[in-house]
């Protein structure tokens, strides 16, 4: 690891080898596409959101990206939970045909190259089928950017088109759009001046981030998954164009149909066979501690947004919107002013004053207790199931889970505290062999979230050890 990380500083070559063996952070590295760059590779060891530091080093960039580091205590974790903000809205997407959900990053996107406040942007597009390999594209033009919409649902190298930008003398600002790892990435590489690095004008560097979580390693596992979805199958996998993890604890996949339409299936969490969950999630999503994005400028999401039920949700569903500086504030202005984007309701800081009702305080460590991998990691002798429950039970389960569970706010609290806590004990295990081991990567912020588990977490360390029970 040390030479190979010596190397990279001496030769700024990007890796081409097979990923992820040829990588510095090997089996935990997310294909950010940092390493795939000649301007980024050399920066790697000191930026890269797996190696070193890690996920703590964003901690360390936000007073330089933000202006000020994360403002929180035991009684007030709203920027442990949601990061360095001025606000947080709900919004939604204004005619953006064919998005994920109603297009406010699109919209976003759209309205800053369109009016000429970036001279090109970075989005995540995709190789053709749903789920042909995500690829990056630097776009210069509207229909470009239209091609970053909906499901993307592995791993997509994001950074590896810096080398593209640093080249065009005419790009002097640019808007990024990506998830945590990357935009941690990009932040800190040259020394934490990457307009420098990439030919900007000073202030020439915008960030539109998404909240992210448990990405696929790679397409075909991406594939695999939808596949057993009930309902879909591999019959219909690759007429899914769009699927999230939906609040009434159900899979929500849209569908293409004969004559160009498209239908909603809806399944449970658990008719989805548990073997299937571990092979799904990318081991880089196991070691994350950025679900929120928390060194982009504007990130949208729709964790934290309110969940109504009905036909639909996807495409009607508002969005979290969370604006952390001026730049972000005027991001998100802008796409309103050019009707791209409007605003749904104003929530002000934490998001106080938006729905959020119910407690997450019951469910969480439950959730936690029953996850496949947390099972994994404290019983070696686990072997998950490869049958889920009867659909029609599991939708009878399903509702009567979803009555008791958080909404809104409270909802992006209780996962966020529960991915938290699962990936807490995968980078102890994965990272123990590292100078200062999974501690020295978990960020502050993480930790504080996660003191209130602290007893419960060591009676499931207790209990898993040496026995529990097969599925």
């Amino acid at each position: 690891m040390l030479l190979s990380l010596l190397c990279l500083s001496l030769a700024a070559s990007p890796i081409l080898g097979p990923w992820p063996s040829a990588f510095p952070a090997k089996a935990l590295c997310s294909n950010c596409g940092l390493c795939k760059s000649s301007v980024g590779v050399s920066s790697v060891a000191d930026a890269c959101a797996f190696l070193g530091d890690g996920m703590s080093r964003l901690e360390k960039l936000e007073p330089a990206v933000h202006g000020r580091g994360r403002e929180y205590e035991q009684g007030d974790l709203a920027e442990a939970h949601f990061g360095v903000h001025e606000s947080i809205k709900l919004a939604a997407g204004v005619g953006i045909e064919g998005a994920q959900w109603t297009g406010v990053a699109t919209g976003v996107a759209l309205e800053l190259l369109e009016s000429g406040a970036v001279d090109a942007a970075v989005v995540a597009s995709s190789s053709g089928e749903a789920f042909g390999g995500p690829e990056p594209l630097l776009c210069r033009s509207g229909e470009e950017i239209l091609r970053g919409r909906r499901v993307k649902p592995s791993l997509c190298p994001s950074l590896a088109v810096l080398d593209e930008v640093a080249a065009d003398p005419a790009i002097t600002r640019l808007l990024f759009t990506g998830v945590g790892c990357a935009v941690q990435a990009l932040r800190a590489m040259n020394g934490g001046d990457p307009e420098k690095a990439l030919g900007l004008e000073k202030g020439g560097l915008l960030v539109l981030g998404t909240h992210c979580v448990d990405n696929s390693p790679s397409p075909e596992a991406a594939r695999r998954f939808v596949a057993s979805i009930p309902g879909v199958g591999e019959e219909r996998a690759a007429d899914v164009t769009a699927y999230e993890f939906m609040a009434d604890f159900r899979v929500h996949a849209r569908v293409k149909v004969e004559g160009g339409g498209e239908e909603t299936v809806k399944q449970a969490y658990m008719t989805l066979p548990p073997s299937v969950g571990i092979p799904s999630i990318a081991p880089s999503c196991f070691s994350c501690f950025d679900y929120t994005n928390g060194l982009a400028d504007l990130v949208v999401g729709y964790m934290g947004a309110p969940f109504e039920g009905g036909k639909d949700e996807m495409q009607r569903a508002p969005l979290m919107v969370t604006v952390r500086n001026e730049r972000g504030r005027g991001m998100l202005d802008a796409a309103v002013r050019g009707g791209k984007v409007r605003i749904l309701q104003e929530g002000g800081r934490g998001g106080a004053a938006l729905p959020s009702s119910g407690s997450r305080a019951a469910i969480t460590m439950k959730t936690v207790a029953a996850d496949s991998m947390v099972k994994s990691l404290l019983d070696p002798g686990f072997v998950a199931g490869d049958r889920g429950a009867p659909a029609w039970l599991g939708n009878i389960l399903a509702a009567i889970i979803a009555r008791g569970l958080p909404k809104g706010l409270e909802f992006a609290r209780f996962s966020i505290d529960y991915h938290y806590l699962r990936n807490r004990l995968y980078v102890e295990k994965e990272m123990r062999g590292r100078t200062g081991g999974g501690e020295r990567h978990v960020p502050e912020f993480a930790k504080a979230i996660m003191h209130r588990y602290e007893e419960d977490m060591a009676g499931l360390r207790g209990r898993g050890v040496g026995g529990g029970e097969k599925e």
